[in-house]
């Protein structure tokens, strides 16, 4: 494998992690609009004084970690344990909480992931040749669901 091949794949897999996170962030502000809208309920938290919404604090979003066969596509969320309390609490920041899929280094294919460690068998799009088809995926089921077959 050549280094064009590998940073080929590092770019497309870090775009991955942005259409993600990009598609998370709109799912989640729609929720929040139509729960205000159907409730008549706004939280403070998401709306300024004028009723516009504002988003999060400490927003969640997508990255990879780098392994030896995969690059690991995990939702990094915000932790804060010590404002509830807590006393063993780690310290604040963000912490991978779910992995999202797998990316071949070697080839580009994205996997469903079985475990925290390792990908569930078979490929379900590859990076080079259904990017678009990939993408188009996230933004319309940024959870997850158009991994599964």
């Amino acid at each position: 494998m050549t280094t064009a091949t590998k940073q080929t794949v590092e770019t497309l897999a870090q775009e991955y992690c942005e259409k993600i996170t990009e598609a998370n962030a709109e799912w989640r502000k729609q929720v929040r609009f139509n729960l205000a809208k159907d409730n008549n309920h706004k939280c403070d938290l998401w709306y300024d004084e004028n009723g516009n919404y504002t988003g999060e604090e400490n927003p969640d979003y997508f990255t990879y970690i780098i392994g030896r066969k995969y690059l690991k596509v995990v939702a990094m969320e915000w932790k804060d344990d010590a404002q509830y309390g807590r006393i063993n609490a780690a310290p604040a920041g963000y912490q991978a909480q779910t992995v999202h899929a797998f990316v071949d280094k070697k080839t580009g294919d994205v996997f469903l992931p079985a475990s925290w460690n390792a990908p569930a068998k078979g490929a379900r799009f590859n990076l080079f040749e259904n990017k678009e088809e990939l993408f188009q995926g996230v933004m319309n089921r940024p959870h997850g669901g158009y991994l599964y077959r």
